[in-house]
């Protein structure tokens, strides 16, 4: 437990410097990337939101080379976009 406490720190200094400039640019943001979307999926899990079941899709990792792999689908249009738009959310 006592090591965990370092990085238990790091994380919520982290949390406390989100402005809402940072949620407001991420909520202006279309088409987020495929990082942002796994966030969203880690903070729909914390605020104990439903996630869409689990279905696996093909995740194109390099478009130059056109190589993709199977992936879990995320739930950020369905879930993470309502976290952004709830008022509470920061």
């Amino acid at each position: 437990m006592q090591a965990a406490l370092p990085a238990l720190k790091r994380a919520q200094e982290a949390v406390d410097g989100i402005q809402a400039a940072d949620v407001n640019e991420v909520k202006s943001n279309r088409n987020p990337n495929e990082l942002i979307k796994y966030i969203f999926d880690a903070i729909v899990i914390f605020f104990q939101s439903k996630l869409l079941p689990i279905t696996i899709v093909d995740y194109n990792y390099n478009k130059k080379e056109n190589k993709s792999m199977p992936f879990l689908k995320d739930s950020y249009d369905d879930a993470g976009k309502g976290i952004l738009s709830d008022i509470q959310f920061l």
